[in-house]
């Protein structure tokens, strides 16, 4: 089987929501200060910041598995500042794929099937609670955990101004 399949039979979003993710990171995003396109991950789904919402965590679920397929080729890196709020970066290599035509999907996808599903999900799960222990080994991990599972982490709240 390959990824494509894989991923319909898990039922998770395909590369070609992938593609339309980068798309829209370069759309609202904007440069860093080392050059690449950053966008907060709050801004593709409509929001300035977190609020303390589940509707906040649902979205930045549902992104970071769309993303999930481009954070892999290395298409788009995921990262953090000293607040811990998540932010995805685009790479050259991720600019020439926004740019470029969709990819295609064969026709003769597998439907999504239950256990694929929920054992994705348990894998998922059981990868985040050994991250919460282990030590970070790259950059693109926020303390203990990659940023992508990031999620259900507890997000930053705005101060609120003295009067």
């Amino acid at each position: 089987l390959g990824e494509a399949a894989v991923r319909s039979l898990c039922g998770l979003p395909s590369i070609i929501g992938a593609h339309e993710m980068i798309r829209q990171i370069v759309c609202r995003g904007g440069r860093a200060d080392d050059g690449l396109t950053i966008c907060p991950e709050t801004w593709l789904w409509g929001a300035d910041d977190y609020a303390d919402s589940e509707t906040d965590a649902r979205m930045a679920w549902e992104v970071s598995l769309l993303l999930a397929p481009a954070l892999s080729r290395g298409w788009v890196k995921a990262r953090s500042d000293v607040r811990g709020r998540a932010y995805y970066s685009v790479p050259l290599v991720g600019l020439e794929v926004a740019a470029a035509p969709a990819p295609s999907l064969p026709d003769d996808l597998p439907e999504w099937q239950e256990p694929c599903g929920r054992l994705y999900h348990d894998l998922t799960l059981a990868a985040r609670e050994r991250l919460r222990s282990a030590k970070a080994t790259n950059p693109g991990e926020i303390g203990e955990c990659p940023l992508p599972a990031s999620i259900d982490l507890q997000r930053p709240r705005r101060r609120k101004a003295k009067k």
